[in-house]
Formats: structure tokens, C-alpha cells, sequence
């Protein structure tokens, strides 16, 4: 008789080891809750620690082992007439093993213990699992002894499986499910229940009030309202109960018992959302720039004059892919630093702006909002020992206008009302912000804000002044005349093409500064509002924005009965008890002084009461209190955020929290740290960047400059004061006394020697 393992793998032998037995003697070890989990191989009663970096790659490659299984051919080479039950109960077994090495050593998360699970019910080998921590680059599985010679697909690869989103654990684990033979889909489904359970939310807390509403027909009966408050993310739980207090029927089966006879009925505020409409909307791009200048000494050059670089463009670039935009601008009556005395140097630059890492963003304006409160109804029933979900729609009402009315169920039997509450309590302002495109152009980061142009402004101290048009080119609007306002730039040595730039603008990257970056990208709103859960373009179109509450104030609904199908029944509500088993945090205020409690609480469900002491003191005053809704039914660990007053200052605090209805020796109280960051400041100054440009057609001699310099009008070019006068009366001295000794030399000098050195030559000639 084979073992569950021998059956499925068909090879005995690959199931030498079993890393089912965590070493208990262990379990205080210092490395608990730092990645490691302490496994003996019961063969060699050797202990094995698979760390964190492990634990992430075998986590799925334990599902291709899995897989695997039913398509590689058996080692006595049978076909793949695997036994679809075998499968399904060894899997269903590996899930109850993985959720409770998940609960027993939580460092390593639940879907690291995944390839433990699995290998302690004999799925995988012990060499197979641990051939991964040796080489992440082969795929240990064609080494199995079942079967060397099968070469793995292209999803085999474990560098591929370790980057795989959770997500597909599911759809994997059906297909290995679906591939080991035909199944139904209510066999698939049951299959599904087994391996994840539902169970429903936790039942919050409520105070009922009954009510009865008005009336046109005095013969006609009225019903009675089950009127209630319910928070963001809290859950109602109630069933159907007759007048007597005994369940009511959930169907028509007059032999059920009456708890299998009544439904549990749920219904959750899920979300709070604000519907913002866009009227403005384009897109636009951090520039990069780049200003190349050349500076000519001679003014009447052509290589740099106004009609070439005055209020014009530049070519375009050979790329025809190039998105970007270039301007140029002219600078005259540079200084002369190079220069021959006397000339004019100017200055002549191209500026060029492009996409800065070719990432570009969606700038839109956000209108007065519509207030929209989701709830989730769902209903269950308790069979065969499991929740079994009955119903379940989700429901969008309006809370800007009048009462919204809606049936929960498909029976039309229970009637939402829900009170108009007017706007919620947070609210996002009108005005412009801007979202990151993605890749694919699909999907989009939460927005940010910060100063914006409209689509009529063109303002460069904020951002959004490089735009794309609707050819897909990006340009500065107007930039033909505008860049000669932003744009500076004056010569340092004209001979040696040195000069300085500067651009008098906000947002941008400097290509050639040392400090190249002109701008600060802000938070995200969700981190800069606490209240904020998401904000997000709502698709493609952007024609909508939804902002996520992740808090809120509490709705006013009521219940109703439809009498036409439960007549003289009623709802009775029930809640879960609350527990928690430790927390941790810090008290912070933000650099948006923001200030909140930032809660990490342990193993906890239901509603905790917690209060803020003013000092470390057990027996200090109370300075606040706060409330927190953990809505898992099965204790589990939840970050929260708790905004605070701002009387809660300076220094540590003692911080205790207590499970809703429990004892008050069940308290829990922590010193909790208090740290303060400072305001962010986004000043950006700019600078001027000292470059050196290239230009072989600049300051060349010429005939032209040379017939210049001979006229003598030419000379008293550029005198402006007594000083420039005195200097050239002196510089006209100096030649002319240079003249006078080079006249002397020449006639009294030079040419006698000539003569005398030529006249022997001619007396000859003579004779």
C-alpha cells in the first residue's frame, strides 16, 4: 500500500524526508520573528533554517510542484490517471497545515509557509524544496527523481514564480484542480469552499429604535422601522425571527431545525465616496532643459545676429521621435571679455526643452463633489458545519439629495432606507491637481496637489507650463516670445565661448547644473490627508475623480420588512465579542502637522476603546479618548491611523486600549513615543550655470574686420566718458611714436645697408 505521497508522485522514494515536525524545542529560540523557522529532517535529525529571502521563492514553486504533478509522466511510466480526490484531499490538507503554520509563526507570512504546507502533506520532496535556496537560476524540479528528462515550461522558471502576483495563487491552484480530471462546476465550487472557508464579517455593536412611519390609510397596517446608526466600515448583523422570538424559515423545508431555517443577514458601509466631475483637463511634463549658447566679438557676423535667434525657433532635431521643443533667444552688447577693444560681443543661444525621463502627468480640476455611501448586503447560512453564502449585492446611494429607499435581498424582502446626510465631513477642495501617467495609460496614481496652471494660465512659477498638444508634441505655451522673458544669459569670455545661464522658472530640470533639480514632487493626498483612502481618475476618460474615505461620520438607516413575505416576523440584531491581544505604535505629528496615533494592533476583532493619558503615569488624567473597528471576525493584525487633538504634545504617553463590553482588568497600556517632524519648506532657488560652448564659425579673422579696423571713424567707436577718451589719445600716441622709430630704422638703417650690400652687384652690371 502506497503512501498519499507515493500515489501521487508514483516514485516511493520521493518522499525520504517529511519537513512536517517544526522542532518545538525551538520555539523560544532568538530568531523567532525574525524570517526563520526551525524544521528538523526526521531523517537526519539535522535542523533546517529557511529564511525570509526563501521563503518568498519556495512559497511558489511549491505551487508549480503541485502542478507539476499532473502532467509529468509517472516513474513506472503509467499515464496521468491521477485520482481527482486524492488531489483535492492532500491540497485541502496543505491549505489546514498552511493556516496553521501561518498562526504559529507569523514572521514568515502566510503565503512563506505555503511550501511547508505543502511539503508536510507530501506534495513536494524535501531535495525539491530545498534545491531552490541553493540556485534560484535552474529549476529544481527537472532534477526530480520521477522524472529528469521533462524540460519545465516558461512558467517553471523560479525567478519568474518569486515575481508572480499573489493573485494568481487561486486561479493556480483550481487549474491543478481542473487538469487531474472532469469536475462539475457546484463539485468546483464545493472544492473552492473547502480550501477557503467564508466566514462573515464581524457584527458591530448597534442601538435599535423602533419606529413607524406615517400613514394615508388608516385601514391599512404599519409596518415598523428598525432605525440605526452604522460608522464607515462597520457591519449590522441580524435574522429574521418571528414574533415569539423563534427563528423564521429560510426555506421551505418544514423538517430543518429552526437555527438551519434562519439566515444571517449582513450589511456593511463598505466605502464613502465623492464623486468630483473634471472641467479642466491636460497633460503636461517636467521639462528638461538645456541652453546652448555661442558669443561672436564681430557684430556684423551672421553667425549670430537678431534676425536669426531673435523670437524664433530652432530646427528640428534629425529624431523624428524627439517629443520635445526648442526656442532660441539673443543677448547683445555683451561684455568684451576675449574681444578686441572697441567690438561688441552678443551672445545667441538655442534652449531646448524635452520630457524629462519621458514622464509625463495629468493635470485636471476638480469640481464640488457628489457624496456617495456603498453598502454590501450579504446573507449566510450555517451548513454541514461551514458558512455558506446564501445572497449578497452591493448597493450605491446618494446622501446629497433626499431618502434613498432599496430592497437588500433578491427576494425583495428587506428595505434599506437610507437618511440624506448631507456632505461628509471631509472633503477635498475645488481646484487643480495632477495625477502620474502610467505606462499602459490605463491606470493611475492617487492625485497630488500643488500650485497648477489652468488651461488659461501660463504661469511659470507653477507648474504645468510645459504642455503636449494634441500631436504629441510638448511645447511652451506662447514660447516664441515668452522665452526671451524667463530665459538669461550673459558672456564670461567671448574668445573662449564661456558663459552663464539661468532660467527664471519653477518645476523644471537644469541638464547641465550641479544642483539640476528645479523642482519638488509633493505627496500623494492620501498621505498628506489622513482621512484620505484613495483619490484616483476614475478610467480612461478622466472625466471623474473618486475620492475614498478611510473615515467618516456615522449614517442614519432603517430596516424594514417586506409584511408581504415575513408577516409577523421581525429582525433581531446580534454583534461579536471584541478582543485583542497586544498593539504597538508612536504617536506623530506629520511635517503637515498632522497628528495621529499610527496602530498596530495584534491578533484583535471588534470595536477597542482606547484613552491617552497626559503623561507615562498609570494614574495621569485622561486627555483623550478614540475608538477603533478591527472588522476581520478571526483575530488578525491591522495598522490604523487615529487622529489626535492638538493638545496632545511634548514628549512620551501612556496609551490604553480595552475591547468593547470586557473587564477593565483587561486593559492593555503602553508607553507609546511621540515624535514631531518638522514643516517641509519647498523653496527652490535658482542659480546661474557657468558653461562653455562650442563654436568653430565664431570670431573668425576676416578681410572685412580688417578693412574696419583701417577706418579711422572706426577708432572713436565705443568712448562714452573722458576715461575711454584719455585712453585712446594715449593708445594714438603710442602708435604714432612706434611709427616714427619704425620710419627711422627703415631709412636710416636698413635701407643704407641695402644699398651698400646691392652696390658691388651694380658697378659690375655697369662695366
Amino acid at each position: 500500500m502506497l503512501s498519499p505521497c507515493a500515489r501521487v508522485n508514483r516514485c516511493p522514494d520521493c518522499c525520504s524526508a517529511d519537513l512536517s515536525s517544526v522542532d518545538e524545542s525551538r520555539r523560544d529560540d532568538p530568531q523567532f520573528g525574525r524570517g526563520v523557522i526551525p524544521t528538523r529532517d526526521q531523517n537526519q535529525g539535522v535542523s533546517i533554517g529557511v529564511n525570509k529571502t526563501n521563503c518568498n521563492a519556495i512559497g511558489y514553486i511549491s505551487l508549480l510542484a503541485f502542478a507539476r504533478l499532473l502532467r509529468v509522466p509517472s516513474c513506472r511510466g503509467g499515464d496521468n490517471d491521477y485520482n481527482a480526490d486524492e488531489l483535492i484531499g492532500l491540497l485541502t490538507a496543505a491549505v489546514k497545515r498552511l493556516s496553521h503554520l501561518s498562526a504559529k509563526y507569523p514572521a514568515c507570512g502566510r503565503r512563506r509557509t505555503l511550501a511547508a504546507a505543502l511539503t508536510s502533506v507530501k506534495l513536494i520532496p524535501l531535495q525539491e524544496r530545498l534545491a531552490l535556496t541553493v540556485a534560484n537560476t535552474s529549476d529544481p524540479l527537472t532534477t526530480s527523481r520521477c522524472d529528469a528528462s521533462v524540460s519545465p515550461g516558461p512558467i517553471t522558471n523560479p525567478v519568474y514564480i518569486v515575481h508572480m502576483s499573489r493573485s494568481l495563487l487561486v486561479p493556480l491552484l483550481l487549474l491543478a484542480v481542473v487538469a487531474a480530471g472532469p469536475i462539475t462546476p457546484e463539485a468546483l465550487t464545493d472544492i473552492f469552499n473547502k480550501m477557503f472557508p467564508l466566514s462573515p464579517p464581524h457584527c458591530s455593536k448597534s442601538h435599535i429604535i423602533n419606529t413607524q412611519f406615517s400613514t394615508a390609510n388608516i385601514f391599512v397596517q404599519r409596518n415598523i422601522h428598525m432605525y440605526l446608526s452604522i460608522g464607515l466600515h462597520r457591519t449590522v448583523c441580524f435574522r429574521v425571527m418571528d414574533t415569539s422570538g423563534s427563528p423564521a424559515s429560510a426555506n421551505s423545508s418544514d423538517d430543518a431545525t429552526p437555527s438551519a431555517k434562519s439566515l444571517l443577514h449582513t450589511l456593511t458601509l463598505s466605502r464613502l465616496e465623492h464623486y468630483h466631475p473634471v472641467s479642466q483637463q491636460y497633460t503636461f511634463a517636467i521639462p528638461e532643459v538645456k541652453a546652448d549658447c555661442k558669443c561672436e566679438c564681430n557684430a556684423q557676423s551672421e553667425v549670430c545676429s537678431a534676425a536669426s535667434h531673435q523670437f524664433s525657433m530652432c530646427k528640428n532635431d534629425s529624431d523624428k521621435n524627439d517629443v520635445g521643443s526648442c526656442y532660441r533667444t539673443f543677448f547683445p552688447n555683451q561684455p568684451s571679455g576675449g574681444c578686441r577693444p572697441g567690438s561688441a560681443p552678443k551672445l545667441c543661444c538655442d534652449v531646448k526643452f524635452k520630457p524629462y525621463q519621458n514622464m509625463s502627468f495629468t493635470a485636471v480640476k476638480l469640481e464640488q463633489p457628489t457624496t456617495f455611501a456603498v453598502f454590501r448586503y450579504a446573507s449566510y447560512d450555517w451548513v454541514a458545519g461551514r458558512w455558506i453564502q446564501n445572497d449578497t449585492a452591493t448597493i450605491r446611494t446618494q446622501l446629497d439629495g433626499g431618502n434613498q429607499n432599496r430592497y437588500l435581498d433578491s427576494k425583495r424582502s428587506i428595505e434599506l432606507s437610507v437618511s440624506a446626510g448631507g456632505r461628509a465631513s471631509h472633503q477635498l477642495e475645488s481646484g487643480m491637481y495632477f495625477v502620474r501617467n502610467t505606462v499602459h495609460g490605463i491606470e493611475f496614481e492617487d492625485l497630488r496637489r500643488q500650485p497648477l496652471n489652468e488651461v488659461t494660465e501660463n504661469n511659470f512659477d507653477r507648474l504645468g507650463w510645459y504642455r503636449k498638444d494634441d500631436d504629441g508634441k510638448y511645447y511652451v505655451n506662447n514660447g516664441v516670445v515668452k522665452i526671451s522673458r524667463i530665459h538669461s544669459a550673459k558672456v564670461e569670455n567671448c574668445q573662449e565661448q564661456v558663459y552663464k545661464s539661468i532660467l527664471d522658472a519653477n518645476h523644471y530640470i537644469d541638464k547641465d547644473s550641479e544642483e539640476p533639480e528645479r523642482f519638488v514632487m509633493p505627496d500623494t493626498v492620501d498621505r498628506i490627508y489622513t482621512w484620505v483612502q484613495s483619490a484616483r481618475l476614475y478610467d480612461g476618460t478622466r472625466r471623474h475623480a473618486i475620492v475614498t474615505h478611510s473615515e467618516g461620520t456615522n449614517l442614519q438607516i432603517s430596516l424594514e420588512l417586506n409584511h408581504d413575505v415575513h408577516n409577523s416576523q421581525m429582525l433581531s440584531f446580534y454583534h461579536n465579542a471584541s478582543k485583542i491581544l497586544d498593539f504597538t505604535g508612536t504617536i506623530i505629528v506629520d511635517p503637515h502637522s498632522n497628528r495621529y496615533f499610527n496602530l498596530s494592533v495584534y491578533e484583535t476583532s471588534g470595536i477597542l476603546n482606547g484613552v491617552v493619558k497626559r503623561s507615562t503615569a498609570p494614574d495621569s488624567e485622561e486627555d483623550v479618548t478614540f475608538t477603533v473597528f478591527v472588522s476581520d471576525l478571526n483575530p488578525a493584525n491591522r495598522s490604523y491611523i487615529v487622529p489626535l487633538p492638538a493638545m496632545v504634545t511634548g514628549g512620551d504617553r501612556l496609551i490604553c486600549i480595552r475591547p468593547d463590553e470586557s473587564a477593565e482588568e483587561k486593559e492593555l497600556c503602553r508607553i507609546i513615543a511621540y515624535r514631531e517632524n518638522p514643516l517641509i519648506v519647498d523653496l527652490v532657488h535658482n542659480s546661474w550655470s557657468e558653461l562653455v560652448g562650442h563654436c568653430p564659425e565664431c570670431n573668425q579673422i576676416s578681410m572685412d574686420g580688417f578693412i574696419k579696423y583701417l577706418n579711422p571713424v572706426s577708432w572713436v567707436n565705443g568712448i562714452n566718458n573722458i576715461q575711454d577718451f584719455i585712453m585712446m589719445v594715449t593708445d594714438m600716441v603710442v602708435y604714432i611714436v612706434i611709427l616714427l622709430v619704425t620710419y627711422v630704422l627703415l631709412v636710416k638703417c636698413l635701407f643704407p645697408l641695402v644699398q651698400c650690400w646691392l652696390c658691388p652687384f651694380y658697378r659690375r652690371r655697369k662695366n
